[in-house]
């Protein structure tokens, strides 16, 4: 049982620099883990970012963009991509509504 910090430090630092990368290299799950895990604490740490970026703008609908620009620069490292089709329908004054039939909550990454 750990009793002191410095175990506890010591058995943390084990873990990080020893385990971690082991595991990183053997093991495609592990790999897949820890990208999502970091995936979904992109999108938080994007909320909240993008929140405190939108607040000198006040109430605009140009908002999104500017939470989907930070969190595309948090999270190109994962190296997804996505394909808009027919975006030219997306450029008009006029009301529309836009459905998306999301498979994953990886495709919810805007433009």
């Amino acid at each position: 049982m750990l009793t002191t910090l410095a175990e506890w430090c010591t058995s943390f630092i084990l873990v990080l620099f020893i385990i971690v990368p082991l595991l990183w290299q053997v093991s495609k799950q592990f790999r897949f883990y820890v990208k999502i895990t970091l995936y979904y604490f992109m999108i938080l740490l994007a909320g909240c970012i993008g929140f405190v970026l939108c607040l000198p703008f006040g109430v605009t609908t140009d908002n999104h963009f500017r939470v989907f620009w930070f969190f595309r620069c948090c999270t190109g490292w994962t190296g997804i991509t996505y394909e808009l089709r027919n975006g030219e329908n997306l450029i008009s004054d006029k009301p529309y509504i836009l459905a998306a039939n999301h498979q994953s909550s990886i495709d919810v990454l805007g433009k």
